[in-house]
């Protein structure tokens, strides 16, 4: 994934197992700085979600 971003923040990935029984969310963050970034996902093997930790109106996802 390529985030652009107006400032430094924090990326949060969950990664969630949806198999039965319901297990736990795993979550993982990242340092990220402003402008382009490249977070690789290859380890994730579950579905994931994605949290900034400060809102930033200016940023763009490839």
């Amino acid at each position: 994934m390529v985030l652009y971003l107006s400032r430094d923040n924090k990326l949060i990935v969950h990664e969630y197992d949806l198999s039965l029984p319901a297990g736990e969310t795993v979550s993982e963050t990242f340092g990220v700085k402003a402008g382009k970034n490249i977070i690789k996902l290859g380890s994730f093997s579950g579905i994931v979600s994605f949290e900034l930790e400060k809102e930033d109106g200016k940023r763009k996802r490839e």
